[in-house]
C-alpha cells in the first residue's frame, strides 16, 4: 500500500511538471506567433510605403 502511494505521488508530481512545461511552451508559442504577426504587419506597411513612393516617380529610400 505504501509503495503504491509513493508511485501515485511521483506520478502526480511528474504530471504536474509536464503540465507546467506544456503551459510554458504554449506561452512561448503564442509570444512567437504574436511577434511574427507584428513583423509581418510592419513589413507589409513598409512595402505599401515603398510602392507609393515608387509610383510617385521619386528615387529615394524612406529608411
Amino acid at each position: 500500500m505504501k509503495g503504491s502511494l509513493h508511485n501515485h505521488a511521483a506520478l502526480l508530481f511528474f504530471v504536474h511538471i509536464a503540465d507546467n512545461m506544456l503551459q510554458s511552451l504554449t506561452f512561448i508559442e503564442n509570444e512567437f506567433i504574436q511577434s511574427l504577426s507584428l513583423l509581418t504587419n510592419h513589413l507589409k506597411i513598409r512595402s505599401i510605403k515603398w510602392d507609393s513612393i515608387k509610383s510617385c516617380g521619386t528615387h529615394y529610400l524612406p529608411y
